[in-house]
Parts: C-alpha cells; structure tokens; sequence
C-alpha cells in the first residue's frame, strides 16, 4: 500500500468498516467519503452510483453519492472483515466506476480459509488479523 499521506480518499465500506475508519485515519487529512447499502441510502435525496453484487444467500448493492469520489484520486478503503470477498470486490467495483483508483484495501480480520482475496485480484489487500480455520 502507498503511505496515506499520498491517498486521496479513505473510503469505509458499509456499514461496520466506519467503525475502523477512525483507526486508519488518525491525524490524516485524508478526505473520506462512505459506501452504504442502497436501503440506507435511499433515504437521502443526493443522485448516486450503485454496484450489485451476490451474496451466498441473494444479492445486494452499495452506493455511494455519485460526485464523491472524482476521477483519477487515489483511495483506500477499509472494512471490518474480508470472508468471501463480495462486499470488498464489489467495493473497488464501485470506486472504479466513478474514477478513483483503489490503492489497497484494509480490513480488521481476514478468514483466510475463504480466500476472499482471489475476488481482489491486483489489489493490495492488508489485514490486521488473520483466521486460517
């Protein structure tokens, strides 16, 4: 991952990943910006992105508000757990649609065993810590 004082963004994925936010930002003047869950953000009246994605029990979609994130800004993004990959593809999925450009992704815990990060194939991925059983 690149030193943050060269990121753009610090993105928190939905909605637990703002919780962990504070820890990767402390005394940065990083600029950050939320995905959220499109029932969640529907109740805001701002014109947004979304990204669907599959889930082992159905689908879902993030969002994020469509002028968030400009073309070419550099972004981390942070999340409480890596399992299966879904949440965390479908987050970069989404940066990249608006134009930034996901240096890495940070997440509190990883389930090894899961092997979410074939999902995140030519990100950087770190984890705090890691499960292989």
């Amino acid at each position: 991952m690149p030193p943050l004082n060269i990121v753009n963004f610090i993105v928190p994925a939905i909605p637990d990943g703002h919780r962990q936010f504070h820890l990767f930002t402390f005394n940065l003047a990083s600029i950050h910006t939320r995905l959220r869950r499109q029932n969640i953000i529907n109740r805001r009246q701002a014109k947004t992105s979304s990204v669907s994605y599959a889930l082992e029990y159905g689908t879902d979609t993030l969002e994020i508000h469509h002028d968030a994130i400009q073309p070419g800004q550099r972004v981390i993004i942070c999340d409480d757990l890596l399992a299966t990959g879904g949440t965390a593809a479908a987050s970069v999925k989404l940066v990249e649609k608006l134009g930034g450009k996901v240096d890495g992704i940070a997440f509190a815990v990883e389930l090894t065993f899961l092997n979410g990060r074939k999902k995140l194939n030519g990100v950087d991925v770190f984890s705090l810590i890691q499960y292989d059983k």
